[in-house]
């Protein structure tokens, strides 16, 4: 057709490389606006944009609401004519596995990680004490971690190595229960 070069790369649309490479025949603004969200632009150049997928531009989509899904379908929709030839001859896909596996496994890397207020509880009496303090902790559902009971010694009469992580938000209550722990025990 008019405006074609040969293969068919006058046409408009978007190459996604199996080395994350992407490759946007496009004069639209919005598009190159869109890409500039979740790709590092290598090269911008009158019809033509030229940008990586990399880990720290994906995450700063994902920080602003763009899920994976929302980047792999953005990228089939508006991909180059010669992809879907691809496709329906080969049978190969839109966005070769590798990217597609990879973007899901970047936005799953940030999900995975949640940041929270903690107080680390140590310098227990007893291990009777650590263990009720623990017990009365997982019954408020606010123990972050804790020392395995089996990983503690108690050679000098008090538990070495007896940690609580709790929430802290929840710090005072575990800290009068302790205390009422030890009013008990005089």
């Amino acid at each position: 057709g008019e405006g074609e070069t040969q293969g068919g790369m006058g046409e408009m649309g978007i190459i996604v490389q199996n080395n994350f490479k992407i490759y946007a025949y496009t004069h639209s603004s919005v598009q190159m606006s869109l890409l500039a969200h979740f790709c590092q632009i290598q090269c911008k150049m009158p019809g033509l944009l030229v940008g990586i997928l990399a880990r720290e531009s994906c995450s700063k989509s994902f920080k602003q609401g763009i899920s994976a899904e929302q980047i792999l379908r953005f990228l089939s929709t508006n991909a180059h004519p010669i992809v879907y030839q691809r496709l329906t001859t080969a049978g190969k896909a839109i966005i070769p596995h590798n990217v597609d596996i990879q973007l899901k496994l970047w936005e799953r890397e940030r999900q995975r990680v949640k940041e929270t207020q903690a107080c680390w509880l140590t310098d227990f009496d007893s291990f009777e004490q650590f263990k009720r303090t623990v017990d009365y902790a997982k019954g408020c559902k606010c123990v972050l971690w804790s020392t395995p009971f089996e990983k503690i010694t108690d050679k000098t009469g008090r538990p070495e190595g007896a940690h609580l992580v709790i929430k802290s938000e929840h710090a005072e209550i575990i800290k009068k229960y302790v205390q009422t722990l030890l009013t008990q025990r005089q």
